[in-house]
């Protein structure tokens, strides 16, 4: 049992655009990348005082080389805080960036061989960033760097002048435990914390997204910005006569109903767009078209609901909004995803009006 979990978490894909995306819907992007910042910042300042320090590096070339890596941390504190979140390989050139600097630092950033002990705790707050946004390999990764350094460092300090073995050991044990154990248990709990934040995003049902999903991945959708003469389409899709469907047939059909409509909208949307279940028998569809292509687009997701074959056959009364995304630009009433989702609201009710099983499309002017 142990062996196929560890199995199948070494091969968990593991999204690395998740928690960006989580902390920009929560405003809490910055802070977290201004946290970052802070200890770049306190790695070069901590890396300058060891340059006037006794015990500091006396070879021009290992101090130039702690120059660099002074510049470097100071660079990433000012970057960090002000710029976007990077994409996943600036990630992870950032993390080797602070594996490789923090192991210069401490095995070669002084001449004093006890101080090189504590500057391996850092490696913890690498992991800890490791843990949150990299897979289980770069996890694996870093824990056999930052434990070969910390033997590195333990075996030159046994090697110095009177050393005390035992606390030395004692000290190596603790130091390598929380290197290890601080970023596998954050590791299971953000995993908990991911399985639990999707599931508030999914509709059971369905397995699409619920009315809080789409909200969400709409508004993500709707901020990109308007350089692509894209147009905007928002669909709302509502099942005709669903009640009495569920009524003749139970929950058990109107489920089923439900699930096959779900997977027949999922399969015709294109990958760059979403679709999710607003609730009852209401599904949305948001996504990113050129001009060109809307009525043969919007018509096809509209027709995918019906299938005569099916046992029990149900229609859709679709209503589309179309806007341009300079509309989306500044604020105002489109500034929200309530917003343009009330025009397709009211377009799907006109082809409800006119008797259903019909699309029903409106431009902004």
């Amino acid at each position: 049992m142990l062996r196929s979990n560890v199995r199948r978490w070494w091969r968990t894909e593991f999204d690395y655009g998740w928690l960006p995306a989580f902390l920009d819907r929560r405003s809490l992007s910055r802070p977290i990348r201004t946290a970052i910042g802070i200890w770049c910042a306190i790695f070069g300042i901590c890396a300058v005082l060891v340059q006037f320090s006794d015990s500091g590096p006396r070879a021009p070339t290992t101090r130039l080389v702690v120059v660099v890596l002074t510049l470097s941390a100071l660079y990433a504190a000012v970057r960090w805080p002000t710029m976007p979140w990077p994409a996943e390989r600036n990630s992870l050139w950032f993390v080797w960036w602070a594996e490789i600097g923090l192991a210069v630092a401490v095995l070669f950033g002084t001449d004093e061989r006890l101080a090189a002990l504590p500057g391996c705790g850092l490696f913890v707050v690498i992991g800890m960033y490791v843990t949150l946004l990299h897979s289980p390999r770069v996890i694996v990764a870093h824990l056999v760097w930052a434990l070969t350094v910390c033997s590195a460092v333990g075996v030159h300090v046994a090697l110095g002048p009177n050393p005390d073995v035992p606390v030395l050991a004692g000290q190596l044990l603790v130091l390598m435990g929380l290197i290890v154990l601080v970023p596998l248990g954050l590791h299971v709990g953000v995993t908990f914390l991911k399985e639990d934040a999707r599931d508030s995003y999914r509709d059971p049902p369905t397995d699409l997204l619920n009315r809080r999903g789409v909200e969400d991945e709409a508004q993500r959708l709707l901020g990109i910005p308007s350089t692509d003469g894209l147009a905007t389409v928002v669909m709302v899709i509502d099942l005709d006569r669903f009640k009495r469907l569920n009524d003749a047939n139970g929950h058990a059909g109107g489920d089923l109903a439900l699930r096959a409509v779900a997977q027949r909208l999922a399969d015709v949307v294109p990958a760059h767009g979403l679709v999710g279940r607003l609730g009852g028998d209401e599904f949305a569809v948001v996504l990113l078209c050129r001009p060109t292509d809307i009525d043969a687009t919007t018509e096809r997701i509209h027709n995918a609901v019906y299938r005569s074959e099916d046992r029990l056959p149900i229609t859709a009364s679709s209503g589309a909004w179309i806007l341009a995304r300079s509309a989306l630009d500044s604020p105002g009433e489109y500034s929200t995803f309530e917003g343009v989702l009330a025009p397709a609201d009211l377009a799907m009710y006109e082809a409800k009006k006119a008797g259903g099983n019909r699309l029903v499309r409106c431009w902004e002017r």
